[in-house]
This record gives C-alpha cells, sequence and structure tokens, in this order.
C-alpha cells in the first residue's frame, strides 16, 4: 500500500473478475446441476478449480487493503470482497471430504487429495483471512469503540453487515 498502489483501480479489477464469475456460461458455474453427467465428480472439480482460480486472483486483488489499516482506513469493500471470496473457498471443502460429502456423487479419496494438492495455499491464505477478519471484530467489540478512535463516546450499536452476517454453512 505504501508503494502507491491506487485503491479504485485495484477494487475495480475485483468486481471485473467477480462480474465475469457471474457470468460465466452454466455449465462453466459451480452451481450447474443441470443434468447427471454435469453431477460427475470430474466435471465438479473442474468447476471448482475455475472458480477457485478466478477467486485466487481476486483474492490477491483485495489482499493488501483488506489485511491493512492504514491512517485509520479501514478498507470496506476490499475486506467485504476478501471475506465473500474467502468463504466460498473455504466451503468447497466440504465437497469433496469423504466425512462431508454425497457418497453418491464422491466415492473416492482420489478428488479430495487432488483438491487439497491444487488448493491448499489459496485454502491457507483465506483461512487466515478470515482469522484476521475475526480478530478485528473482536478487538472492535473489547475496545467499545465499534471501529471509531474514542472509547469514551457512547456509541449506539451498528446494524449487522449483510455480507457478513448471511454466511451459514448451509448456504
Amino acid at each position: 500500500i505504501e508503494d502507491g498502489l491506487d485503491y479504485n483501480e485495484i477494487v475495480g479489477h475485483a468486481k471485473d473478475l467477480e462480474k465475469i464469475l457471474q457470468d460465466l456460461p452454466p455449465p462453466l458455474k459451480f452451481n450447474h446441476l443441470h443434468d447427471e453427467d454435469s453431477q460427475r465428480p470430474g466435471r465438479l472439480m473442474t468447476r471448482v478449480m475455475l472458480d477457485v482460480h478466478i477467486r485466487r486472483t481476486i483474492l490477491n486483488l483485495y489482499g493488501p487493503f483488506a489485511q491493512a489499516e492504514v491512517g485509520g482506513t479501514n478498507f470496506v469493500e476490499a475486506r467485504k470482497g476478501f471475506i465473500t471470496s474467502s468463504l466460498v473457498i473455504l466451503c468447497y471443502q466440504d465437497i469433496f471430504d469423504p466425512a462431508f460429502a454425497d457418497l453418491d456423487t464422491i466415492a473416492s479419496l482420489r478428488y479430495w487429495d487432488l483438491f487439497h494438492v491444487c488448493c491448499k495455499n489459496d485454502m491457507m491464505h483465506a483461512s487466515l483471512g478470515v482469522c484476521l477478519e475475526i480478530k478485528r471484530w473482536n478487538s472492535r467489540t473489547e475496545n467499545g469503540t465499534n471501529g471509531r478512535s474514542s472509547p469514551d463516546v457512547p456509541v449506539a450499536p451498528e446494524a449487522p453487515d449483510p455480507v457478513f452476517t448471511t454466511w451459514t454453512k448451509s448456504s
């Protein structure tokens, strides 16, 4: 950030990639379950890998801003985009995990192993980003400032942010 990165330009590129994810043709989208062939593990893995590779770039674009606090600027938009992509990547683990996966779809450890070989760095990056955000939430609550600089000034509680509060395992 000190090297003069242009926040608006970086966020613009990341938003372009998010739009590309939304505009993928249906057979390439992760949630495409048109027919029985599209539910086969190989095709599912291909769609997941495409999504993860695009999200990897999104995480790298948002990362410097999402993880920094420079001059009181908290880069909310970058943090939201970073957390959203991080949570999606982390949720993909359950698809191939033999303990959670649909055994009719994934009956082999090969996909679980391949997913971890290809995505372990992405999962670590996403996990650390989520942990950093949890740490920020906890420190904001402990300081009683809700992100403001003076703990002596009473502050009305903020409304929950829908981007951060709608994530559940099922969603």
